[in-house]
């Protein structure tokens, strides 16, 4: 980057010379009996002049008035030593070369500081914004996790009765008496067991790591009564009772059932 700058840096001072060298070219070979235009390229000084102040600060406007004035003064020596008040009115003018570098370095000096301080105060607030917003994600999380707390003590509950049940149905099983149709009955029940145990655990942990919203018809009245059943256990243990009544003519709803029992469950 500094290697960048630096290119722009040469750049631009090749370019206030070609404007100095330019101008003074401009003068040493017009006739001076072309009085108008010496008054012109007298002024077009200014612009090279004016440029590296900008680009350079006030040193770099007092380079280039100096310049000029190195340029301008054989000129004024050879052509106008005829005319002693028209050469004073060149010489002041070169004064006011210097006058000009200066007072616009130091305002375009004035305006870089200004830019730069500003630069840096968006920068800490960028700073101080993204640690705000690592400290409220933190806290989010926690506050998540506190309310996973909660819901591991109600699914204890939820977890024990397919447990239970699991149980019962492989001790069935271990009887060789029973029949193939108990067999396959029981053996259903131990999946279906097992599945309700994923689908608990599933919910538990895409509460804790929330994904991409999966959008599909959904059954509000069936999606909470769900919910109820998942937490209804740890409202009974404070006193509440929980329960919905949903309008048969209810439509469907569209959304990503996951996540929206994730906001009735908090």
């Amino acid at each position: 980057m500094s290697s960048v700058r630096q290119s722009q840096q040469w750049r631009r001072a090749a370019v206030v010379l070609a404007g100095i060298l330019l101008t003074s070219a401009a003068h040493y070979l017009t006739p001076r009996s072309f009085l108008l235009w010496h008054n012109i390229f007298q002024k077009l000084y200014y612009l090279p002049i004016v440029f590296a102040a900008i680009a350079f600060g006030w040193r770099g406007g007092l380079a280039a008035a100096l310049l000029s004035g190195i340029c301008y003064i054989p000129h004024i020596i050879m052509t106008w030593k005829e005319f002693p008040s028209y050469t004073i009115n060149q010489y002041a003018e070169i004064v006011v070369f210097f006058l000009v570098g200066l007072v616009t370095g130091l305002l375009a000096d004035r305006e870089r500081k200004h830019k730069k301080e500003l630069e840096q105060s968006t920068e800490q607030l960028g700073r101080v914004y993204r640690e705000l917003q690592e400290s409220f994600e933190q806290l989010k999380r926690a506050d998540r996790l506190s309310a996973i707390g909660q819901l591991a003590a109600s699914l204890a509950h939820e977890i024990r009765n397919p447990l239970a049940s699991i149980e019962g149905a492989a001790g069935i099983l271990q009887d060789t008496s029973c029949t193939r149709d108990t067999q396959k009955e029981f053996l259903g029940i131990i999946v279906k067991e097992c599945r309700r145990l994923n689908r608990l655990l599933t919910n538990l942990l895409e509460f804790a790591r929330p994904r991409p919203p999966e959008y599909q018809a959904v059954d509000v009245a069936r999606m909470v009564d769900s919910v109820i059943a998942l937490v209804g256990h740890l409202a009974e243990k404070t006193g509440v009772t929980l329960h919905a009544s949903a309008s048969p003519s209810l439509p469907r709803l569209e959304c990503d059932p996951e996540q929206v029992k994730q906001v009735l469950l908090n």
